[in-house]
């Protein structure tokens, strides 16, 4: 999912490495719930994704914001 290699995980290309997607969405839930939320009170699309995907890795944090709020937009049928 995207999360960068630390201590206690399998690595691949500097990412973290899942047995299953299941697992991979878990530690992916997991971060974003305790870090950005509870650690950071970081709690909309458009403050989260500038620190998760930033312009210095070569992501476009506010296209990404978008992106995210028009698929669940979709999904909720609006």
């Amino acid at each position: 999912r995207n999360i960068r290699w630390t201590e206690g995980y399998a690595n691949f290309s500097g990412y973290r490495k899942y047995p299953t997607w299941e697992a991979g969405m878990e530690d992916w839930y997991k971060l974003i719930t305790e870090l950005y939320i509870g650690g950071w009170n970081l709690r909309t699309v458009d403050k989260i994704l500038p620190v998760y995907a930033p312009w210095g890795d070569n992501n476009n944090p506010d296209s990404y914001a978008s992106t995210v709020k028009r698929l669940v937009d979709s999904w909720r049928g609006k």
